[in-house]
């Protein structure tokens, strides 16, 4: 009986623990399933984070080439309000280069006692020059210039020479003047111009690249002046300098914007809102050995100055500089010989490659200028054997093909500078004085 007893509780007690497991995987599994929903619901949640995030990755790569088409707009309509400003500017110079054209060859024609003197003759020839000059600069840009002249290491046709401020300020101030039978508008009438009298002040530079510096000041001045103001331009010499002041009585600009004005790097990347033509201003007075200095107060005005060494400073007379000229044809020999001669260069003449090496090594030369195609020996040859004996000395290439090394980049191994054929007096004048200046320092410009 007691053994009966025994088993009976056994079972029931077997049966309990079954019951309780049974329980046990009840609840883990409603566990496991509320934990799975949770895992699903996080999943998901997740999912849309993921899909959102790709959505807003898309709209910034949107955003960001619509950012990058403004962007190209923006600089290009920046590129056409400057090509626009130099093109009103270029028309104005062209139609006074014209002009002064037409007045000096009128004179020429039409007065038979200019004839009779050799010098009248000469001086309305030079002015004629010029002004063909000036229309060229105007019709193809400083950037077009420099941009060739840097490609083919080909210098802009600067002519340094002894230039009257007075007459530079006179010409400037011509070009916003109105002239009869013009509409009026809003270009000059709005401006008065008053001139500081003094005595006369010359510095030693180029005229053109110094009366393209002073019209971007004097359109700038203008540009300040909302309705109707005056613009003062005025030189004077205060020691060794020669200061030429720009002055009015416009809108000015903050001190930001003047400290800014004065940087050449920041002026280099002008903003839409900037005047115009810093980076043109800063070269031309880098050019010449000057600084720029400018006050302005925000709704008083502006006063630009100037300062470059005046002419007195700079006259000192320059050594003799020895040429060695070689080319086969004796036509631009002569032709060479004799500008250079006239500048009061000491030029030796050399028929052929050979010939020029040959009086190179017998000779003492500051500078070797060299045609490319010749017989015997040509000049890329002629460059290397002279730097191979006197690396310092600069040889100049003139080639009839300058263009087309510039658009390959070539420039042959011992040359200094690729001068293109057919070369004007300027811009041979110009190409020696970097080593005239170079080697003989300022005086040589």
């Amino acid at each position: 009986m007691q053994l009966l007893l025994r088993s009976i509780q056994y079972a029931i007690e077997r049966k309990r623990g079954q019951v309780a497991g049974r329980l046990d995987n009840a609840g883990l599994d409603a566990r496991v399933k509320e934990r799975t929903a949770e895992l699903e619901s996080v999943n998901d949640q997740l999912q849309r984070e993921i899909a959102e995030r790709r959505q807003t990755e898309e709209q910034l790569v949107k955003s960001n080439q619509q950012l990058t088409v403004a962007l190209a707009e923006l600089r290009a309509v920046q590129r056409s309000r400057a090509a626009a400003e130099r093109s009103g500017s270029a028309t104005r110079e062209i139609e006074e280069a014209l002009k002064r054209i037409q007045q000096h060859s009128e004179v020429v024609l039409r007065a038979p006692a200019v004839i009779t003197h050799p010098e009248k003759v000469t001086e309305h020839i030079q002015q004629i020059i010029l002004a063909v000059d000036a229309g060229r600069k105007a019709l193809r840009g400083p950037g077009d210039a420099s941009a060739i002249a840097e490609a083919v290491d080909v210098p802009s046709e600067e002519v340094f020479q002894t230039v009257a401020l007075d007459a530079l300020m006179d010409h400037v101030t011509e070009l916003f003047r109105p002239r009869s039978g013009e509409p009026a508008g809003d270009a000059v009438p709005k401006v008065a111009f008053e001139r500081k009298a003094g005595p006369a002040v010359k510095i030693h530079g180029d005229p053109i690249r110094l009366r393209e510096m002073l019209t971007h000041l004097v359109r700038n001045s203008m540009n300040a002046i909302p309705r109707r103001g005056t613009i003062t331009i005025g030189a004077h010499q205060q020691g060794d300098d020669a200061i030429l002041t720009v002055q009015d009585d416009g809108l000015g600009v903050t001190e930001a914007m003047r400290q800014r004005l004065l940087d050449p790097s920041a002026a280099a990347e002008r903003a839409d809102g900037w005047p115009s033509g810093y980076a043109v201003i800063h070269e031309v007075v880098a050019r010449h050995r000057g600084r720029l200095e400018i006050g302005s107060r925000k709704g008083i005005g502006t006063t630009v100055r100037v300062i470059f060494p005046s002419a007195e400073s700079a006259a000192t007379p320059p050594p003799r500089c020895r040429v060695l000229v070689v080319d086969d044809d004796p036509a631009v020999r002569e032709v060479i010989q004799t500008y250079l001669t006239d500048d009061g260069y000491d030029v030796t003449p050399a028929v052929n490659g050979r010939d020029g090496l040959e009086k190179f090594q017998g000779g003492e030369f500051d500078i070797v200028m060299t045609d490319r195609s010749m017989p015997e020996m040509e000049g890329d040859e002629l460059a290397r054997e002279v730097k191979q004996r006197r690396p310092n000395v600069p040889v100049i290439l003139v080639t009839g093909f300058g263009d087309i090394m510039a658009a390959t980049g070539e420039k042959p191994e011992g040359v200094d500078i690729v001068m293109s054929k057919p070369f004007t007096m300027a811009g041979l004048r110009t190409t020696l004085a970097r080593f005239r200046q170079a080697q003989f320092g300022r005086s040589a410009v």
